[in-house]
């Protein structure tokens, strides 16, 4: 799939999801911007420009190749749910993670310990999606700040969908990142909260040894 040539809708406009809309849109690739309501999404167009449009959900998923799914675990479920037959044959990128905010504002995971929120979302997509794990190993604050250095710090992805490994890389790369494959949808527990990597800015000698440490 040739990523500079496809439609790429980002559903969810919280503080990850404005990130990745405004370094795809730094790098020159535009995108649909859809939240839980058209003109909260309208709002971040006026910001991004004529690279940017804004959609209702619906509407993104049925116009868009690429859908990145910047919102809470449970609202994945439903608009998946809601919209099941739109995702046939659409690669998904899953940032998300499995956990709620306590009451001291501590992160806490709302699936089995064992349990990663990247297979659970495979299990409810059609079997032709093509899903990858990918964008959520940093915060917000630390996925903004730490884009397009130089060298450039590493995201990790994972995905069974080999055939879309290329678009993952070039959407990474596109917002600011050297892409770093880890594995199937079976590794998406080490990406997200609590995993082994998740939370870390690294270059690529210190990914490596991420890695090798989590095997």
């Amino acid at each position: 799939m040739d990523f500079k040539n496809k439609t790429v809708a980002v559903i969810g406009l919280g503080n990850i999801g404005k990130t990745i809309a405004r370094n795809l849109v730094k790098s020159g690739h535009s995108v649909i911007l859809s939240a839980r309501t058209l003109e909260h999404a309208q709002l971040l167009v006026k910001e991004l420009g004529d690279l940017s449009s804004a959609e209702e959900v619906t509407q993104s998923i049925r116009d868009a190749d690429i859908i990145v799914l910047a919102v809470w675990l449970k609202d994945i479920k439903e608009i998946i749910a809601t919209n099941k037959e739109l995702f046939v044959n659409k690669v998904v990128i899953d940032p998300s993670n499995p956990i709620k905010i306590d009451g001291s504002g501590n992160p806490q995971k709302i699936i089995g310990v064992n349990e990663s929120s990247g297979e659970e979302i495979k299990r409810w997509l059609p079997a032709s999606s093509k899903l990858i794990k990918a964008l959520g190993t940093l915060a917000a604050s630390l996925l903004s700040e730490n884009a397009f250095s130089d060298p450039r710090n590493v995201l990790f992805y994972a995905t069974s969908a080999q055939d879309v490994r290329l678009t993952a890389e070039s959407l990474i790369q596109d917002i600011g990142y050297l892409p770093y494959y880890v594995g199937d949808i079976t590794e998406s527990i080490k990406l997200e909260v609590f995993g082994s990597l998740n939370g870390h800015v690294v270059n690529l000698d210190a990914a490596n040894k991420l890695v090798k440490d989590s095997l």
